[in-house]
Formats: C-alpha cells, structure tokens, sequence
C-alpha cells in the first residue's frame, strides 16, 4: 500500500502508467492536467509549501514517464546535441507554455478554481491517512514541541479542506488503515518533509515573507515579501531537518535547513530554530566550505585534506532581511569555481560543509574523513 513517497498515489488516486501501454494518451491527459495545476500555483502561489512540493514531484515523475524522456536518458552523454535530448527539452517547455496559457485567467482561490480543488482532492486524503495513521501510533505524542505544533497545523490544515466531510472520510480511511496497519513511524518519515515546509511557513511568515515554487527554476523555491520576489534570497532547494554542534559541552540544536542561491548568485544557508526562545540559540553559528583544490580523485582520504583545499567562510549578511532566524552567505568566489568547474563537466572532487556553533572554531587543518561531511553543490543554471 504504502511506498515510501507520497508521490505514487498523487495522480488521482491511481499508480502512475506506464507510457509504453496503450493508454498513452490518457497519460499525457494527466500530465497536462498537473502541468496546469503547477502553473495555476506558480503564478498564484496560493498553495501552501507542503502542497507545492507534492505538486512538484507529481510533475516531475510523469515527465519521467513519457516516452520522450526515457529517449532522453538512453541518450549518450557524451551527445549533449543528441536529438532525442531536443525533443524532450521541446516536451517540457511547450506542454508548459500550454498549461501557462489555459490558467493565465483563471481564479487564485484554491476553494474555487476547479483544478486546484482536483489537484488538493489527489493528495490531501493520502496526507489524512498518514496523519490519522500516526495519531492512532501515539507517535505525535512524542515529538518536541515545535515538531508536535507544525504537525497539528498540517492536520488542521487537511481537515479544514474537507469541512463537514471530514468525519465521514477520517472513519473511511481509519477502516482502512485497521486492515492493512502500517507502522506509525514509517507514516512520520513520509510526512517529515512537509511538516519541515510547516515550520518554514511559520517562520517566514513572522517576517512577511512567503516560499513560494520558484516561476522558472522548477526544482527550486524563493521568498517573496508581500508578494514582490526578493532575490536576494532566491531558489530555494535542499529543505531539511538537522542538528548544528555547538561545540563545547553545549549539545547539538535541531533546526531546519534550506540551502539555495542569492540573487546575486551566492548561495546561502537560511535557518529556522525549532525553538527561538531555547538560550543555546543565542549562540553564533558559522559555516565553512572547503573545495578541494587539485582535480584528482582519491584525496578524500587524507586525515590532512583541508590543507589541500581553499578554505570559503559564510558572512551572515543581510541580516535585517533575512527571511528565517538565520542566514550565511558564501563569498561570489565559491560560486565561480563551482561554476567553472561544472562548466567544463568537472565532477567527483569533493567539497566539505561545516555548520556549526563558534565553539567549534578554529577549524584544525587534519580531520579524518570519517568526520568529514561532504557537500554536494546546487547546479547552476547556464
């Protein structure tokens, strides 16, 4: 029943076809018809961040499922020029310019607009079913509080959308749930994530600001500011939960994470505390890469490897600004050697993330990889 992503049960309510069937058609229909759910967001943003990250997904995984991209893949990489590359680049951009054209006038209200409403009726009830299976679990019991707050959001949030006929379909789905059990904790790692885009809301909001699916980077986010992009905080990806050592005897603090690309192209670390209010979040926290200077495999290993790399320190600028607790920038040069070295198909020479409390500094030039983390970099749009 349950696979792990909420993803398989999202085009209504069905697992996703496969194109090489003969209901081709009825696939591309359905495609079409979340294109233009996602654009509808896009343009409105009038979905939550937990929605527009399912939206996204649906998206993304039935364009994996054409024809034309599994052209696409088999495609030689040493071919960027191969045909069947052009083709399924030529699907997204005028499958996108249709649904672009079909939504531009309809309404923002997702209470009113037909396909907001069909898009919402896929998924929500899947969400209840997650959230009645770990309420039945005790397992929200057992969160920390800022986790148990954004978790009752997310359910209030469900229940609201169905009004009067919450009842009947929680007592439907709980039924189902009594004859096929699933473990309460497997159901909180699927809904991890969009309770982590709960507390995002909540902490952006503070600051009038709103996350939002980015208009053209269709894997990333942005903050606005009453509505107006602010690009200085611009594409949004990696939204995570995590813990920052603090150094010292102070013990790690749990927040959530997202890591993007400024405006400007910085990239940038935004952070949201669980709990603002908790003294250990007075603490400065810094954030370092290094990018390992030579491009030969196979140095990782070296308890010394930091000496082999430049060393790039995040300033926490922007500060009055920020959208989140939080926020460290890296300096323009990081991102030029990323980008010229992904410009010349450069891959496999590892960059390290340190993000931790300013007891943690200085930073000792010989480490051993197994304390080490290493840092995979955003693709920079060329």
């Amino acid at each position: 029943m349950w696979r792990g992503l909420i993803v398989f049960a999202l085009v209504l309510g069905c697992s996703l076809p496969s194109l090489s069937q003969a209901n081709d058609q009825q696939s591309y229909r359905q495609l079409d018809a979340w294109l233009q759910i996602d654009e509808t967001n896009r343009r409105c943003g009038s979905l939550y961040p937990f929605e527009a990250r399912i939206i996204n997904q649906t998206v993304q995984t039935l364009f994996s499922n054409t024809a034309e991209s599994r052209a696409a893949v088999l495609a030689s990489p040493a071919s960027p020029d191969d045909p069947s590359i052009a083709a399924y680049n030529d699907l997204v951009i005028s499958r996108r310019r249709i649904a672009q054209s079909q939504t531009s006038e309809l309404s923002c209200d997702p209470h009113t607009n037909p396909l907001l409403k069909l898009g919402r009726s896929a998924y929500l009830r899947d969400l209840l079913q997650l959230v009645l299976i770990v309420q039945n679990g005790a397992i929200d019991q057992q969160l920390r509080p800022t986790l148990k707050q954004a978790f009752d959001e997310l359910a209030r949030i469900i229940k609201a959308s169905y009004g009067d006929g919450y009842d009947v379909l929680a007592d439907a789905l709980a039924a189902q749930n009594a004859a096929n059990p699933v473990p309460a904790r497997n159901a909180f790692v699927v809904l991890a994530p969009y309770i982590d885009d709960v507390i995002l809301e909540d902490v952006t909001s503070r600051r009038d600001y709103r996350l939002v699916p980015h208009p053209t980077d269709l894997q990333s986010f942005e903050f606005r500011k009453s509505n107006v992009r602010h690009l200085m905080f611009d594409r949004f990806q990696q939204i995570r939960r995590t813990t920052i050592p603090l150094g010292g005897a102070q013990p790690a603090i749990p927040v959530v994470l997202t890591e993007g690309v400024a405006g400007d192209g910085s990239i940038v670390f935004a952070i949201a505390f669980e709990n603002p209010e908790d003294s250990r979040y007075t603490y400065e926290i810094k954030a370092t890469i290094f990018s390992q200077d030579e491009e030969v495999p196979g140095l990782w290993d070296r308890d010394d490897w930091r000496t082999l790399a430049t060393k790039y320190d995040a300033s926490p600028r922007f500060v009055e600004s920020c959208p989140m607790d939080r926020c460290l920038v890296f300096p323009p040069a990081l991102t030029e050697r990323i980008k010229e070295r992904q410009g010349r198909g450069v891959s496999g020479i590892p960059y390290e993330i340190v993000l931790a409390g300013e007891r943690a500094y200085p930073l000792p030039e010989t480490q051993g990889a197994v304390y080490r983390k290493r840092y995979e970099p955003p693709v920079f749009l060329k």
